[in-house]
C-alpha cells in the first residue's frame, strides 16, 4: 500500500537526517544555505510545538504517544476504505509518519531534535524557532487532511 510506504518514507528520511546532525560536532554549526535564509542548526525541543510543556518531557512523551495511538486507530478505516480520498489518506499517512519519528526521538533521547531555522530578517521569533522534516510532514498532512477530496460531495454541495 503506498500510504505505508509513505510513511515509512518519513519516518526513515527524518530519523537518519537526526542522527546525521547528532554527528556534526558544535563547531560545525550553523550551516548556512540560500544566502543564509535556512541555516541548519541542532536544537532538542523537550516540549511540544514552540517549548510547551517543555519542563515536564515524561508527560509530553506520554500526551503524544497516545494522541499518536488514538490517530492511528481512527485513520485505519480510512486506509482500508475503497473511496477516493486521495488527499486524507496522504494527509493521514504524512502525519502519522512524522508524528511516529519525533515519538520514537522523545522515547530514544527523550526529547526531538530539530535542526532547520529560517532567517526572515524581520521576524526574530521566526528565526528562533526550529523545525525537523516530521515537523513539516505533520503540516502538510494535517493541511492535505482537511481538504475535502471527495469530488462527489464537492459538485453536489457546488450544485444547492
Amino acid at each position: 500500500m503506498v500510504y505505508i510506504v509513505v510513511i515509512l518514507v518519513v519516518l526513515v528520511a527524518d530519523l537518519i537526517i537526526k542522527a546525521k546532525i547528532l554527528e556534526i560536532p558544535e563547531a560545525g554549526f550553523p550551516i548556512e544555505k540560500f544566502k543564509g535564509k535556512v541555516k541548519i542548526v541542532r536544537t532538542f525541543n523537550e516540549g511540544m510545538a514552540a517549548n510547551v510543556l517543555d519542563e515536564d518531557p515524561a508527560k509530553v512523551k506520554k500526551i503524544s504517544s497516545l494522541v499518536l495511538v488514538i490517530f492511528l486507530i481512527l485513520s485505519l478505516p480510512l486506509f482500508f476504505s475503497k473511496k477516493g480520498r486521495i488527499n486524507r489518506k496522504l494527509g493521514a499517512a504524512l502525519i502519522i509518519g512524522g508524528a511516529l519519528s519525533n515519538v520514537a526521538d522523545r522515547c530514544i533521547r527523550g526529547k526531538v531534535v530539530d535542526y532547520i531555522q529560517f532567517n526572515m530578517d524581520k521576524s526574530d521569533r521566526m528565526e528562533r524557532m526550529t523545525y525537523n522534516i516530521a515537523d513539516f510532514s505533520i503540516f502538510i498532512g494535517t493541511v492535505l487532511y482537511m481538504i475535502n477530496s471527495d469530488s462527489k460531495k464537492s459538485k453536489k454541495n457546488n450544485k444547492k
